[in-house]
């Protein structure tokens, strides 16, 4: 009896673990080591046992160490039981198969990319998309392509990775996966802040809707990494020890990990590295307890890092040294990941030669000059588009279990022969005796090469903003001229005019001469203020946005001060510290406000009349309000060719122009935008 009831407990645990895996599908961002769960998995797993249970359990188990070397005989062993349900009569089992045969491609894709294979990684996730579509596994297929985004992104295809991206981020939507969804958006957000376009980095940020702790902080993380690129430090600094308190609400401690590193590296870069280093080894003894080898890693590079900047050689070898052997095990050349890429057997090898190079041990440096030499040459080759093209026309083959183990066997005899050849014929350099003088001066030739380029790009960026000085230039010229002949020319003209009228009228002693010569004053003081305003509008100490909210309640002022019959309201606000403002723009937004209020006076028949100007932050805000008869913007405008100069203003400034206005109820204009 107690051996039954065994028995079916076992089989009551099975089952549910079966119902559990029944929804499980690969998740790119939290499929990370978890060592613990196999503790319940292990003793339920049975090679004598061929079943869908068997399956679900085998995939937890490779899930469970997805970046190390320990997931292989999981993997074996999913592959080949995969294969072998494929066939089964029932059409429900061969649906788990293909299910877990998408699984099994899926994990075998994201290892090579932490791996930095992108051939083997590109191939296997697309075939793995090809299984989830068979039986519709949208999120899994979304989770495909996340991981192929991150992986062409590595392999320097950004448009390509930005189209996986925007597909994953249709399905998260389609599904209403908030997760799924964030986690587009933010390599999205890195696609766009790599470009430069840090404005459309920060809407696809803002567009991230709450959801689990863990990718709140991916969210925060990523806008420190843009602060990083504006020179914020302090702001960067705050947002990732923000992603630390977030994260520490997370149920998965892995979570805390991406925004570690990027704050270690701050903290050094700050000189504050005795912060550094605590957090370097926090960040250890974390990936340790997941059982994250290559984060482990990466950590333990950082503290050598650190160690290094205290003058501590000796304790940066050692750490470099160990994280070379960790890297060895873990099988990882260059990594790819979130993370940074120090998690690997390259960068430890750079490290050292550096390292050993500076101290003068001529052996150790040619030893791992040599190392570093054949990693890199590997990952080249591993990264080189024409091996990623070349995946193009494979990408419609079909592999079966046993063909697709021969293939990568291949492709591992043939890796390992042509690192034979690169080896030997370095071997008959280093019997030359001058293998470490030539990497030298290779390394020394390609730092120049660089910094000749660089100087070019600089040089070139300097003559295209010298060009669009004197473009600008040219504009303000043309602009004061034409100014000066509406503005200044009409009043001289009209003076001119009411002046033989002036003049005629005294001759013959008639009515009406004070009238004339009063209006000859109006018109000379307007010809003064427009002539004080062009003035203004090119003179470089003026050039501030406090000068701009000055200048404009001025002009205001004027405007309606003058007009005893009007009520009026002006505000004008200045917030924050002084911003650089350009001739053109402060021209722009003051014409624009006295076009406003002069169609107010003139046309509206208003007996109220309100302004509000503020500017800060990097941003101005117009609003020019009147309770006059009003009129349809469809149809007409009140002063010819009034609206139309506002608008063609409105796009010089690269600002928004809302105009308000229904007949016998007032208008409003407003005008919003980037104060350059």
């Amino acid at each position: 009896m107690g051996n039954k009831a065994g028995i079916g407990l076992l089989f009551l645990v099975r089952l549910s673990v079966v119902l559990g895996a029944a929804v499980l599908v690969p998740d790119s961002a939290r499929t990370q080591e978890n060592p613990q769960r196999l503790d319940s998995i292990l003793p339920l797993l049975d090679p004598a046992i061929r079943d869908t249970n068997q399956l679900a359990m085998l995939i937890m188990a490779a899930e469970s160490w997805t970046t190390s070397t320990n997931a292989i005989p999981y993997l074996l062993r999913l592959d080949s039981l995969s294969d072998h349900l494929l066939r089964d009569p029932s059409a429900a089992v061969r649906a788990r198969a293909r299910h877990a045969r998408g699984a099994y491609l899926f994990f075998i894709g994201y290892r090579a990319k932490f791996e930095r294979n992108i051939p083997l990684a590109l191939s296997s996730l697309e075939q793995a998309i090809t299984y989830f579509a068979q039986d519709d596994h949208l999120n899994a297929i979304g989770e495909c392509h996340d991981a192929m985004g991150l992986v062409l992104q590595v392999a320097g295809d950004p448009e390509e990775a930005q189209r996986h991206f925007q597909q994953e981020l249709r399905i998260g939507r389609r599904l209403g996966r908030t997760r799924l969804v964030n986690q587009a958006l933010v390599h999205l957000a890195r696609i766009a802040g790599d470009r430069g376009d840090r404005i459309a980095a920060s809407a696809y940020l803002d567009s991230c809707g709450a959801s689990a702790p863990g990718d709140s902080a991916l969210v925060l993380v990523e806008r420190a990494r843009l602060l990083e690129m504006m020179g914020s430090h302090e702001a960067e600094e705050g947002s990732l020890r923000q992603a630390l308190e977030v994260a520490a609400r997370s149920d998965n401690p892995w979570d805390r990990l991406p925004a570690l590193t990027p704050l270690i590296r701050l903290l050094y870069a700050q000189q504050r590295t005795n912060e550094g280093k605590k957090l370097a080894q926090e960040c250890i003894d974390l990936a340790e307890r997941m059982g994250d080898r290559v984060a482990a890693c990466t950590c333990m590079m950082l503290l050598g890092d650190g160690a290094l900047l205290e003058q501590d050689a000796k304790t940066a070898e050692r750490n470099w040294l160990a994280g070379l052997e960790l890297a060895r095990q873990n099988g990882t050349l260059g990594v790819a990941r979130e993370l940074g890429d120090e998690g690997s057997m390259l960068g430890a090898a750079s490290r050292l030669k550096d390292l050993y190079v500076a101290q003068g041990r001529n052996a150790d440096a040619l030893r791992y000059t040599q190392l570093w030499a054949e990693l890199t040459d590997s990952v080249y080759k591993m990264d080189g588009r024409a091996e990623v093209v070349l995946l193009r026309y494979r990408e419609q083959r079909s592999l079966d279990s046993l063909g697709h183990v021969q293939s990568l066997l291949h492709a591992r005899l043939e890796h390992q022969a042509e690192l034979g050849r690169e080896r030997l014929r370095r071997y008959v350099i280093i019997g030359a005796g001058g293998a470490a003088l030539l990497a030298l001066l290779a390394l020394w030739n390609r730092a120049r090469y660089r910094e000749q380029v660089h100087r070019r790009i600089i040089s070139a960026q300097e003559r295209l903003l010298e060009s669009e000085r004197q473009r600008e230039n040219e504009q303000v010229r043309t602009r004061i001229a034409r100014d000066i002949h509406d503005d200044i020319g009409s009043g001289l003209t009209k003076i001119a005019m009411l002046s033989n009228e002036a003049k005629r009228r005294a001759d013959q002693h008639a009515d009406g001469l004070h009238e004339t010569l009063e209006r000859i004053t109006v018109h000379s003081r307007e010809v003064s203020a427009s002539l004080s305003d062009i003035i203004w509008s090119v003179d470089p100490e003026h050039d501030t946005s406090a000068e701009l909210i000055h200048q404009a309640g001025h002009v205001a002022h004027r405007l309606l001060d003058d007009d005893d019959g009007k009520r009026h309201s002006l505000t004008f606000e200045h917030r924050g510290p002084e911003h650089p403002v350009s001739p053109s723009t402060k021209h722009h937004i003051v014409k624009v406000m006295k076009e406003a209020i002069n169609n107010a006076l003139k046309h509206a028949g208003a007996r109220r009349i309100d302004v509000h100007l503020d500017a800060g932050d990097g941003r101005f805000s117009l609003l020019v309000q009147d309770d006059g008869n009003g009129f349809d913007p469809l149809t007409g405008t009140r002063s010819g060719n009034g609206l139309r100069n506002m608008q063609d203003r409105a796009r010089a400034l690269g600002a928004a122009l809302e105009v308000t206005s229904t007949p016998g109820q007032g208008c409003s204009i407003k005008l919003e935008g980037p104060l350059v």
